[in-house]
């Protein structure tokens, strides 16, 4: 063999090797890729307390949450606060937990015919509109004067059971419904339910108003008067043995 054939031969062996080194090389960076590529955070919340959540459809069917099924929905997290009956503001926060319109679409959803029923479980009571599930028809106020001031975005109404990255106490969780919204306003504390227990989508009525005339005239909306009830009701039964319930006057 010349000595032209050998640098020929030469060179082919050498490329040959070269080849089959990258091949051998990517192979094995192909199979390492997933060992340095850092996986991603599981963002299921795993260290939520004893939770039992009933999610009543408007049909009757129930579904129950745990824990750990509440803990693998979607969250959301915003800030938000409240101005309670006395005029006081207060539990500003940052707030996590699950939408109610996430809860909701697992018993089919709630649409304009309806109203949500949200119980706690020391019996408190809350019914909330068609509208105000969406986020709307609440009265509002400035989170520094608590003067009472328009809203002009929709708020979000959520499940929470997280405030400033913590779980809540026991003495208002572990599952708390809280109404955020983006302009930081604060909303009535009658609304934001301690303790929830159940989502019962109700048929729904129209929302009213009782007015009271005197020295002092009032008029006291529907969400006013059903939170009242919680705490001031009363019942009567006629002579047909009907039985009613309401507050007294």
């Amino acid at each position: 063999m010349t000595s032209e054939k050998k640098h020929r031969f030469g060179g082919k062996y050498l490329l040959a090797v070269v080849v089959i080194c990258i091949i051998v090389i990517g192979v094995v960076l192909w199979q390492a890729v997933p060992l340095l590529v850092k996986p991603q955070k599981n963002t299921s919340q795993g260290n939520l307390p004893p939770i039992s959540l009933t999610l009543i459809a408007l049909n009757g069917t129930r579904l129950v949450l745990n824990e750990t099924d509440v803990g693998r929905l979607p969250s959301f997290e915003s800030e938000g606060g409240l101005e309670n009956s006395a005029g006081s503001l207060e539990d500003n926060g940052n707030y996590t937990g699950v939408q109610l319109s996430t809860l909701l679409a697992l018993v089919g959803g709630i649409n304009s015919s309806c109203a949500l029923n949200v119980t706690a479980s020391d019996g408190y009571n809350m019914v909330f509109t068609y509208d105000q599930v969406q986020g709307w028809n609440f009265t509002t106020y400035n989170p520094v004067t608590g003067e009472e001031v328009p809203c002009t975005q929709p708020f979000t109404l959520v499940l929470a059971y997280y405030e400033n990255g913590a779980n809540l106490t026991s003495d208002i969780g572990p599952l708390r419904l809280v109404i955020l919204g983006p302009q930081d306003l604060l909303t009535d504390g009658h609304l934001w339910v301690y303790k929830v227990v159940t989502l019962q989508i109700i048929s729904s009525v129209l929302p009213w108003t009782l007015v009271l005339d005197g020295p002092n005239p009032y008029n006291m909306t529907q969400d006013y008067f059903e939170a009242g009830l919680n705490w001031h009701n009363a019942t009567w039964t006629d002579n047909e043995g009907n039985v009613w319930f309401g507050m007294p006057l």
